[in-house]
């Protein structure tokens, strides 16, 4: 089993502690209004999961409601016809959904581009790249399908409008309905349509809510299971352990599954394997909290043993007995180095002009650099005053990197060559498991938008290429297979080997 650190959220409790202090200090409002707030929620709407975890778990619901619709007593003992509409319903709200004009539909590679730059962003802009790459709903084209499913990245868990949405599905079924008699009941003198929508906008919430799911995938590339759990509690807890303990992830990850009841209802997405799948893989992957409408009793039951989910819940109590040193618990935070450990190795750099040293879980922050003095005589014969430089303690000096003076240098280094590069690595007559050079305008579109780098010292290339007509070579394109000849592969590459010879650094290329 497999479990994800969303790194890029532990660095934005980091950045963001001012308005968690806010939140923290709010009465009956806690670490959770934070993340419901502020972290992008995948609401998965599937009309077959709908049925199983919602229709077919609320019987008495739909008995109630037929009661409260017919009067007629013979009518009333067929829940069928409610379940018929209500069934409807979800399905048109599907279909609102996917066809909505207000939302943004996106693919699969443009996800994954938005994820990346999500996932590379440094301490400081980790707002800001939720803010520009996740601030609408977005449709996901990959699991999208009329009458059957939608997917939606929405800003917050705060911004569904999920409710709003099937209650317009609802009303207009309702009111088209030839089951539902238009003649005003002869007691009560209230029609049929109108007891049903009465009932339902009244108990909608006993009927279902949105909750968190597991989910279960099978990686394509390492055939292992990734476990997708990132609910507000769990990311709660995930603050408080160091993320280079993959034991204590995964142990953390099971006691959540079991304690929540998580385990109980885990969906899971093993078979047949297609892009569909791989979208759930990489929001697994980037830590992205995933939601489907479930019974209320269900998710009532879960939330209560969430809500007492020892590790989450200590972490508020810490947070909350230390309000006013509430700043320090943010600076001690480890996450690549702490807060601290960056200051002390920036300050340490600029003084002996020595590489910046990687910090590790064991590395202290303590230790004393002297600063040695030497003079220093040039060759020529010309009188030249003294000078002194600062001389590494260890008598081997590390050996110099390459590098441009900053990434701009870089990219500018990349597009000069980087045409040439990819013409090379292309084949040169008829064959079929690489894109052949033939008039070099594919090569020549080919350019580095921009340049990212972590603060693990990765760098991470953003390109851009011509994408009408050659995107068709891309996965899902008509000639996508062999699978060999995806453009994607070839700037990829090309990208990579030019910049091994001009940094020592690692570098990704990302399509934008």
């Amino acid at each position: 089993m497999a479990y994800y650190s969303p790194i890029w959220f532990r660095r934005l409790v980091k950045e963001d502690h001012i308005n968690i202090k806010k939140y923290l200090m709010k009465r009956e409002n806690d670490f959770r209004g934070y993340v419901d707030s502020i972290v992008p929620f995948v609401l998965w709407l599937d009309i077959g999961t709908i049925r199983e975890r919602v229709i077919n778990k609320n019987k008495p619901w739909f008995e109630e409601l037929a009661q409260a619709v017919f009067s007629n007593s013979e009518k009333a003992k067929d829940t069928n016809i409610v379940i018929d509409i209500i069934d409807r319903a979800y399905i048109d709200t599907i279909n609102a959904f996917a066809n909505s004009p207000r939302y943004e539909t996106i693919d699969q590679d443009s996800l994954e581009d938005r994820l990346t730059l999500l996932s590379s962003a440094g301490l400081g802009n980790v707002r800001r790249q939720l803010n520009s790459q996740f601030n609408k709903p977005l449709i996901i084209s990959n699991v999208t399908k009329t009458n059957k499913s939608v997917m939606v990245i929405f800003p917050g868990f705060k911004t569904l409008d999920f409710g709003r949405v099937f209650k317009t599905a609802l009303t207009k079924i309702v009111n088209e309905s030839s089951t539902l008699s238009d003649q005003a009941d002869e007691i009560s003198n209230i029609s049929e349509r109108e007891r049903f929508l009465s009932f339902v906008n009244a108990n909608f919430r006993t009927l279902q809510n949105i909750g968190h799911i597991e989910v279960d995938v099978i990686s394509k590339t390492q055939r292992f299971v990734k476990r997708g759990q990132n609910s507000p509690k769990l990311l709660q807890a995930l603050v408080s352990i160091p993320e280079n303990d993959p034991a204590a992830f995964q142990k953390l990850q099971l006691d959540f599954s079991k304690q929540t009841g998580q385990a109980e209802s885990r969906i899971k997405i093993r078979k047949n394997f297609d892009r569909g799948k791989l979208v759930f893989e990489m929001l697994i992957e980037h830590g992205l909290s995933v939601g489907i409408p479930e019974s209320q009793k269900d998710n009532n039951y879960k939330a209560g043993l969430e809500r007492a989910f020892s590790i989450g819940s200590g972490l508020t109590a810490q947070l909350r007995s230390k309000i006013s040193k509430l700043a320090q618990i943010f600076v001690e935070l480890e996450t690549s180095k702490s807060m601290r450990q960056h200051i002390v190795d920036t300050i340490k750099s600029a003084l002996t002009k020595n590489p910046i040293v990687k910090y590790n879980k064991q590395t202290t922050i303590t230790e004393i650099t002297q600063l040695v003095t030497s003079k220093v005589k040039l060759k020529n014969k010309a009188k030249v005053s003294q000078t002194s430089e600062p001389r590494s303690v260890n008598k081997t000096k590390p050996q110099p990197i390459v590098q441009p003076d900053n990434l701009l240098s870089l990219q500018k280094l990349l597009n000069a060559s980087l045409v040439q590069q990819i013409k090379q690595n292309m084949g040169t007559g008829g064959r079929r498991d690489i894109l052949n050079l033939r008039s070099g305008r594919f090569a020549e579109s080919v350019r580095v938008d921009r340049l990212s780098e972590s603060r693990a010292g990765a760098i991470t290339a953003f390109y851009t290429y011509m994408r009408n007509p050659y995107a068709t070579f891309s996965g899902g394109g008509k000639q996508q297979y062999p699978r060999s000849r995806d453009p994607k592969l070839l700037i990829s590459r090309s990208i990579r080997e030019l910049a091994q010879t001009i940094t020592q650094q690692r570098l990704r290329a990302v399509l934008i």
